[in-house]
């Protein structure tokens, strides 16, 4: 009690711990909703279907990303940076452009998508053909979610960012598929994106009403004040950054789905999904920590961020490791939860979960170099690790399957991570990761941060 007490004396670790605790309760919930829901799909479906489904929805991850074209990155940069200014007529601006611009190249996408798919629909399975064609119906809407949740995480809203997805998609989604079992005695794949495809569409509705009623009502009241030509600049190397992390995370399935049986894709996906819940933790820091960034080394508090990067890293470190020991001992049997054909997933999961581990050791690493202006070295970075996925996916899968997409995604997940810790580090003079706890880091001073800028 006394040290929570200490703790919120201090305001900015107040709002920090205030802030990640919501987070990681909507997380932690949402968390065992989601995977309760893919365990129910996936025990309906049966490992080839449930297959299926996964792979459409490894498509929605990657195109949303050039659908929301770098906005849900920029406007964490943007967002707290109008507030503290009380610049409304841009926070207006940067809001309504975002959700313009983001819908419109959903919208084009879907339509372009659609069209590939049927005239491909002779070359490809059978089985994917339904499956694609709802995953890119739900695509404009997943989008805007998005969008929707970066704003308000931007606003240090986290919980409400997250609540409508985290809650109550994954209910909804369980229902969907549960009325399509009584009406039709079975699910496949294209009955389990229909229901995934209603509960986008209500989640989304659902959110956004909550962002309306959230927005500042000096920014709901003042005229629109356009800067796109900044806004784009900037959200440009956050899309390219935001694909080639998507590429990172999704490349070792859709390159296995070349390979390898719809059964496998889904014994992979299924221990892609049991991880994440070692991952969540760094993914609710991420949430606060992200426009806490911003604030704080924009107006120059670089000793007060490296006491915020230091706190979080005492949290991630506490849980990850304590969540990981947790799916390490008792991953044969969660696996077993999404059926009998999922058991031969462990060694794949063990080597998943070490790479995610190590990631999310290294604290917001990413954040740290985008949002004090070093975005062109990430990018750099990234475009390395990019390559170097894609080379050891093409050259482990064909003979190892799912094993060599395991070794290959982790490992370059946890190259990667530590490389942009180490830049973290030389360039920006601030440590994110579990090192922080054991070194001192001594942040440059105001006059001599601007030194190492790339």
């Amino acid at each position: 009690m006394l040290r929570i007490k200490s703790i919120l004396a201090d305001s900015n670790r107040a709002v920090f711990f205030k802030g990640a605790v919501g987070s990681f309760i909507i997380k932690f919930v949402g968390a065992g909703l989601l995977f309760s829901s893919q365990v129910v799909l996936a025990r309906l479906c049966g490992a080839e279907q449930y297959g299926h489904y996964a792979y459409a929805l490894s498509w929605l991850t990657i195109l949303s990303i050039l659908a929301i074209l770098g906005f849900d990155t920029s406007l964490l940069r943007f967002i707290p940076e109008y507030l503290v200014k009380s610049d409304w007529r841009r926070l207006r601006g940067v809001i309504r452009s975002s959700f313009l611009f983001s819908t419109i190249a959903a919208i084009s996408i879907s339509i372009v998508g659609v069209l590939v798919v049927l005239a491909l629909r002779e070359k490809m399975p059978a089985a994917w053909i339904a499956p694609l064609c709802l995953m890119l119906a739900a695509l404009p809407f997943y989008s805007v979610t998005v969008i929707r949740q970066a704003a308000l995480r931007a606003c240090k809203h986290v919980v409400l960012a997250e609540l409508p997805e985290s809650v109550l998609r994954p209910i909804i989604i369980v229902l969907a598929a549960l009325l399509f079992v009584r009406m039709r005695g079975a699910l496949d794949a294209a009955s389990a994106w229909l229901s995934q495809l209603l509960a986008i569409i209500i989640a989304s509705l659902f959110g956004a009403l909550l962002f309306i009623s959230k927005m500042p009502s000096q920014a709901r009241a003042a005229p629109t004040q356009y800067d796109n030509k900044l806004w784009f600049i900037t959200s440009t190397p956050m899309l390219l950054m935001s694909s080639m992390n998507i590429v990172l995370s999704q490349a070792s399935m859709i390159i296995l789905g070349f390979y390898r049986s719809s059964a496998e894709i889904a014994v992979f996906s299924a221990a892609t999904r049991i991880v994440i819940l070692a991952t969540f933790i760094l993914m609710a820091i991420n949430s606060i920590a992200a426009p806490m960034i911003s604030e704080l080394y924009y107006a120059d508090k670089r000793e007060e961020l490296q006491s915020i990067l230091v706190f979080s890293a005492k949290g991630i470190a506490v849980f990850t490791l304590f969540t990981s020991l947790l799916i390490a001992l008792f991953g044969k049997s969660i696996l077993a939860f999404f059926g009998r054909d999922f058991g031969d997933g462990y060694i794949i999961l063990l080597i998943l979960l070490a790479g995610q581990t190590i990631k999310s050791l290294m604290g917001p690493a990413s954040f740290l170099l985008n949002l004090t202006g070093y975005q062109n070295l990430t990018a750099k970075v990234m475009g390395i690790a990019v390559a170097v996925c894609i080379v050891l996916n093409l050259l482990l899968i064909p003979p190892l399957g799912a094993l060599g997409a395991a070794l290959a995604s982790g490992l370059t997940m946890a190259l990667w991570n530590v490389t942009l810790v180490v830049m973290d580090i030389l360039v920006v003079r601030l440590d994110p990761s579990i090192l922080c706890l054991v070194r001192r880091m001594k942040p440059l001073p105001a006059a001599q941060k601007e030194s190492g800028r790339v």
